[in-house]
């Protein structure tokens, strides 16, 4: 906090000293902004603003060249109070992406849109994503209602379905480390209640239905991931 009087807002380090670029949620209330990130030579970020019918803080959009003039909202996201959107992914193809509320939204340039369903998520425990850069754009995978896992990637600005899981998980399973590998995309599913048939890894190499890779016949336990480079991981 620079000043008693403004709570946790966008900040600047000039001259060696920490100055308030713009008090986002005015007064000690904190704007909180969150998931800062370089794209189109401006900053990007996500901020809480207080409004005045229900006295809830609200998150959206803004965007900064790092004065005050410059420093503005750049979307409403007019949804649920103190939920925030997802960490910003900038595709090769020159787009960047989030997720919010269960939808996927593109930037280009100065451009927003809602292009479909999607959902961005960082696993705490095996600190890695269910989404990644994949060719000129993202790829991502979430649980479908039936509990099979869906792995969706963007084609021609709308989400489109790459496959699913020949294997359903569980309730209480989850999916992590998705990451792209040679010829396709690897990601792990993991059932707290250490469900077999549903653990382990997936392997995407361009068949719709999405099997577990395993290794001389056995499958392989799901462990935490690290991409290595485009074409393998760790």
């Amino acid at each position: 906090m620079i000043d008693e009087d403004v709570g946790q807002e966008l900040a600047v380090l000039e001259n060696g000293e920490l100055q308030i670029v713009k008090d986002i949620n005015e007064g000690i209330i904190d704007g909180d902004p969150q998931e800062l990130t370089v794209y189109d030579n401006k900053v990007f970020f996500s901020a809480l603003t207080l409004d005045q019918t229900d006295f809830k803080s609200y998150a959206d959009i803004w965007v900064t060249d790092g004065t005050l003039e410059g420093t503005e909202l750049f979307y409403d996201l007019e949804d649920l109070p103190t939920t925030r959107p997802s960490p910003f992914v900038i595709a090769e193809s020159g787009k960047m992406y989030f997720t919010f509320s269960d939808s996927l939204f593109q930037i280009d340039g100065d451009n927003i849109s809602t292009i479909g369903l999607g959902r961005f998520r960082n696993t705490f425990v095996h600190k890695s994503q269910t989404y990644c850069k994949y060719k000129d754009e993202i790829a991502f995978v979430i649980k479908n209602n039936d509990d099979f896992f869906d792995l969706y990637t963007i084609e021609n600005d709308t989400v489109h379905l790459l496959g699913t899981t020949v294997i359903p998980g569980g309730f209480s399973s989850s999916t992590f480390g998705l990451s792209p590998v040679k010829g396709g995309l690897l990601f792990a599913v993991d059932d707290i209640y250490d469900d077999e048939e549903s653990d382990g890894f997936f392997i995407y190499n361009g068949n719709p239905e999405i099997n577990k890779l395993t290794i001389d016949g056995d499958g392989v336990p799901p462990r935490r991931l690290r991409s290595l480079d485009s074409e393998r991981v760790l």
